[in-house]
């Protein structure tokens, strides 16, 4: 079932799609339930967090901070983000990890956690001055525009934002830009399939928005128009 169609049907059932259990790596304690035990642990994953930032801003590779999220942050806090969904506890771990999954190129993980998190009003660290939809459509149009650009598949994942972009789920209030770019982003994956219905659809959108796609317009649509001969 696609990504999109499992988002749809968790929303319709008002139920949390959520990713298989990461292994965990952390050292962060086993707390018991209980009120008190409850602030315990989101005590320590205050202090964790604090001593897992201080482990990234003395790394100045940009790709040595995607490894140590990856490799080793997310991991480590994966069954604490899903403790704190299951019991309904707010706290800064959500937002960043959603950060890290975005950062990490985990894109799957990432738009169903940060689709949770929409729909439970989690918001971004307060260092991040954007909602959670435009950090989404960022990374999203980030991670997607070499691989267009290589050919590669970016499904279902553009298709999820651009769906949301473009009001057919009626979610996302993104920057009209940042539409453009993931619509202009949908038509340069279709027109390279040569779905040019499709692309001179997603082209005509991004050109609404002010994207710079008329060249590519005019040639989808002589396309179409040749295939319809």
């Amino acid at each position: 079932m696609s990504l999109m169609r499992r988002h749809q049907q968790a929303v319709q059932n008002g139920m949390v799609v959520e990713q298989q259990p990461r292994k965990a790596t952390g050292v962060i304690a086993v707390v018991p339930t209980g009120f008190m035990a409850e602030r315990q642990l989101l005590t320590q994953l205050t202090s964790a967090l604090r001593e897992d930032f201080a482990r990234l801003s003395a790394l100045q590779s940009v790709e040595r901070k995607q490894d140590l999220k990856r490799d080793e942050l997310i991991p480590k806090y994966a069954p604490y983000v899903r403790r704190l969904k299951r019991e309904g506890q707010q706290h800064e771990l959500l937002g960043w990890y959603l950060v890290w999954l975005l950062d990490a190129g985990e894109m799957e993980e990432g738009l169903e956690h940060g689709l949770w998190c929409i729909a439970h009003n989690v918001p971004l660290p307060e260092r991040f001055n954007r909602t959670v939809p435009t950090l989404m459509a960022d990374a999203v149009a980030d991670w997607a525009e070499p691989l267009v650009a290589c050919g590669e598949s970016v499904e279902p994942y553009l298709g999820l934002c651009v769906h949301a972009a473009d009001g057919l789920c009626g979610q996302w209030d993104i920057p009209d830009k940042l539409s453009a770019r993931l619509l202009k982003l949908h038509g340069d994956a279709c027109a390279a399939s040569e779905r040019w219905e499709l692309a001179v659809e997603a082209y005509e959108a991004a050109f609404e928005r002010g994207a710079s796609v008329k060249t590519v317009l005019d040639k989808a649509r002589k396309q179409l128009a040749k295939a319809a001969q």
